[in-house]
């Protein structure tokens, strides 16, 4: 007996395999990294996947924050003797943890190395990023001439912290170091009213500007010198904004993300490819190939989350960032999924296809390739794309 449902859904399939070739975006598989007691984040991701970021602490222990690391399984790091909380904030490829024990209503702390053991006393000075090379930068706390409390961008090499120098004002702030050692983050101006993000690059200072506005910001940055920040618009909004340095250390340009809902945008990582990940309208996002997507467009439906922000790209493609599950704010991290791969079986072949034209004959959820909420001819050609790409 003939299926004429599965003919005619061929012959629209063979039909539209002519319309096939525009670029298709990614779809991700995801993961809660759990929690320890209440709301977790994940902050950095390493080249395998391994994940590091902070989550509320125990109630038995009364400690409201504990970093963790994550290799599968969650496992928190306590803070320095002495303190209270901890918060992870970078991770290498070794899968070395560094980050911050504090105690929350005092002012001290001291930044730290976790490598699958206790915490390791690293200097008194707030870590935010680290490269596989062993450096760590951050910010350290001073005062000035008149006494007045200050804080300066820093690296940490070698065993000692040095300072950066800023861009005229009295603040600075190192946010992320490439392997290169190029240095991002942020310095005040001169009278301290406004902060410009940074560039340090063999110990001078570079000025990246802003998308005309007042204020911008640095959060990370990739060997080819593309810098992920936010910046203000002359209207004065907070955009995502790629910054393109030059050899010299200046910026070559700057491109604005735009928004996905709302005003503000804002993008904390970038891989080497030039792709970049944040924030928008409370949701997350990734900039690829000139477009910002809402990644809650490209998980599999009916997941119960919902993304929030994204903080970390590694080159393999994998995000990591945090998000609300069933309502509790989690870690999560997003794997590429081979799409075309349809029934699971590790193979992509012509029964991938068929697969895909029975659920999508039935208009069943799983064929929304394009993420659209609609089962239609637009995941036809979304899904042949994946498919004539092998995944």
């Amino acid at each position: 007996m003939t299926n004429h449902s599965m003919t005619t859904r061929a012959a629209a399939l063979a039909g539209l395999c002519a319309l096939a070739g525009a670029a298709s975006a990614q779809q991700y598989e995801i993961t809660s990294l759990g929690n320890i007691y209440g709301p977790s984040a994940a902050y950095a991701l390493n080249g395998s996947g391994q994940a590091a970021g902070a989550a509320i602490g125990t109630i038995e222990d009364l400690s409201p924050y504990r970093a963790f690391f994550w290799d599968g399984a969650l496992h928190a790091i306590d803070p320095l003797a002495g303190d209270l909380d901890s918060h992870a904030v970078a991770i290498d490829d070794a899968g070395a943890v560094y980050g911050n024990s504090f105690t929350i209503g005092r002012f001290a702390v001291r930044a730290f190395m976790a490598d699958a053991g206790a915490p390791v006393l690293l200097g008194n000075f707030t870590a935010r990023g680290a490269n596989n090379a062993g450096k760590i930068v951050g910010q350290t706390p001073g005062t000035d001439s008149a006494g007045w409390r200050t804080s300066s961008a820093c690296v940490y090499d070698s065993g000692s912290v040095s300072t950066l120098p800023g861009l005229g004002g009295r603040s600075g702030l190192a946010t992320d170091v490439a392997e290169n050692g190029d240095i991002v983050g942020m310095a005040t101006l001169p009278k301290d009213k406004v902060n410009h993000a940074a560039l340090w690059r063999s110990g001078v200072a570079h000025d990246l500007g802003t998308l005309g506005g007042a204020r911008s910001q640095a959060h990370a940055v990739n060997e080819g010198g593309l810098v992920a920040g936010v910046a203000d618009t002359a209207a004065g909004d907070p955009h995502a904004c790629l910054f393109q340095v030059n050899g010299a250390g200046d910026v070559a340009s700057r491109t604005d993300l735009g928004v996905l809902g709302g005003r503000a945008s804002y993008a904390y990582g970038v891989d080497g490819s030039g792709r970049a990940v944040g924030t928008s309208d409370d949701r997350a996002f990734l900039w690829d190939g000139g477009q910002l997507l809402d990644l809650n467009a490209h998980i599999p439906a009916g997941t119960d989350w919902h993304l929030q922000a994204a903080t970390a790209i590694n080159g393999s493609g994998q995000i990591v960032g945090w998000g609300r599950l069933l309502g509790v704010p989690t870690a999560f991290l997003l794997t590429p999924a081979c799409v075309a791969d349809f029934n699971g079986d590790g193979s992509v072949n012509t029964i991938d296809v068929l697969s895909f034209l029975n659920a999508w004959a039935a208009g069943d959820s799983s064929a929304d390739i394009n993420g659209d909420g609609l089962v239609n001819t637009l995941d036809v050609i979304a899904f042949l794309n994946f498919w004539n790409a092998g995944c």
